[in-house]
């Protein structure tokens, strides 16, 4: 497994827009972290890397949560 340090949001939304870079359809991306770990930032990160206007918040009431206008669509959802 590898491990990720970042030390604020800004550094977690970059490095989840490094990811959406190099991402490909069916891939993917578990982020396991205690509430406050920065996994919705990541997600942030993400989905504009991926080129959607889309603002990604917490699915932690929705569950799941759908992003389109991007190269790729990006599902978003808390498992418990």
């Amino acid at each position: 497994m590898t491990r990720f340090v970042c030390h604020s949001v800004a550094e977690t939304q970059a490095l989840g827009a490094e990811f959406a870079q190099q991402a490909c359809s069916g891939e993917v991306y578990a982020l396991h972290g205690n509430l406050g770990a920065g996994k919705t930032a990541w997600a942030q990160g993400f989905t504009r890397g991926l080129g959607s206007q889309a603002k990604a918040h917490s699915p932690t009431f929705g569950l799941l949560h759908e992003y389109s206008g991007g190269r790729l669509p990006l599902y978003h959802l808390d498992l418990y």
